[in-house]
């Protein structure tokens, strides 16, 4: 009607249907974007893409009316593109302020919800990561409460361990200690029982303590009268001499040949000193009663001595020695110990 009024009965003969086309065109888009809120995403898809409509929605969409009176806007729906044609009513301005004003109101509040939830969800992202800190911060002192405890333990471990490395390694020094003790005391007492006994009858010498090794004696054979020179008597007086008795030589006075004595020692057969009979035994370094003992030197006899039992004839006029020590075999130690014990006797009677 404004624009009517304005142009004049002529120009609006002229205007009026292409007024009315463009009506009817805006109309058309006003419902269009109207029923799009009722329709389902696969017509409004269609829609969009320029499908075709079905006739119920073209003939609403002729329904000027009806369609932009009788239908109440939603909330979300004042935000629709301006009108084409506005109409300039006082009734139409209020309109549009409240309308303006209430969108204003709902981007104000939309703010202010926004602003709370952020603010409450900052707060609870706060209180989360507090929270996400204690509990690391517990799960941390836990953890080092464990790991103390951990080496704690470790430690008295190791200690108990050092402590049974020690005394076990102590122990081993005393094994160690006594065995080496008792094999030093088997060695010497090895050795010492090897140990060859010196002959007291020559003192080592093996010479015969009466003639000194010589065998014979100096001596005087005295007569009354001296013999013409053609006398056949076989009796020898005047200075001679005869052989060692205690060498096995013959005192033959004054008759016979000179028979001298070995000039050995008798007792020990001329060795000096006796084999004690552990020569020919393999040493036993344990304890000292382990090795066997001998019952006598003749054990220490080679097999290819003179002592042997086929040349035992030989033994009683050829004395032995020790291929080892070379101490008198035969003859014994056990005789020549019973010789100086009877010796001992007999000076102790004579002392008596």
């Amino acid at each position: 009607q404004a624009i009517l009024a304005h142009v004049g009965p002529v120009a609006a003969s002229i205007c009026l249907p292409t007024l009315r086309a463009w009506s009817a065109q805006a109309q058309l888009h006003r419902v269009s974007d109207d029923m799009a809120a009722f329709s389902s995403p696969l017509t409004r898809a269609r829609d969009s893409s320029g499908g075709a409509r079905s006739t119920p929605a073209l003939a609403a969409a002729w329904n000027l009316k009806k369609v932009g009176f009788g239908k109440k806007l939603l909330a979300m729906e004042y935000t629709k593109a301006p009108e084409q044609c506005p109409l300039e009513t006082i009734k139409e301005r209020d309109r549009r302020r409240r309308v303006s004003e209430q969108l204003q109101r709902h981007a104000q509040r939309e703010e202010d919800e926004r602003g709370l939830v952020a603010a409450e969800e900052k707060r609870v992202k706060k209180l989360e990561a507090e929270d996400r800190l204690v509990r690391k911060q517990t799960q941390r002192a836990a953890a080092e409460v464990r790991r103390s405890l951990m080496v704690q333990q470790w430690k008295k471990s190791q200690e108990l361990l050092e402590e049974q490395e020690k005394r076990r390694a102590e122990e081993l020094r005393k094994e160690r200690e006594e065995q080496d003790r008792e094999r030093r005391e088997a060695e010497e007492y090895e050795r010492v029982r090897r140990i060859p006994v010196p002959c007291q009858t020559c003192e080592e010498s093996g010479r015969c303590p009466e003639c000194q090794g010589s065998g014979i004696h100096d001596a005087v054979f005295l007569k009354s009268s001296v013999p013409a020179r053609s006398s056949s008597s076989s009796l020898l007086f005047g200075s001679r001499q005869r052989g060692c008795t205690t060498c096995y030589g013959c005192d033959q006075g004054i008759r016979g040949e000179l028979q001298p004595g070995c000039g050995i020692c008798v007792t020990c057969g001329g060795a000096g000193k006796f084999c004690t009979g552990f020569c020919h035994v393999k040493p036993n370094f344990g304890r000292r009663g382990g090795s066997p003992t001998p019952t006598s030197p003749m054990s220490c006899r080679s097999p290819k001595s003179p002592g042997s039992p086929k040349n035992r004839a030989a033994a009683s006029q050829k004395p032995e020695t020790c291929d080892i020590c070379g101490g008198s075999i035969f003859p014994t130690l056990d005789a020549a110990q019973w010789l100086w014990a009877t010796q001992e006797l007999e000076a102790d009677v004579d002392k008596g």
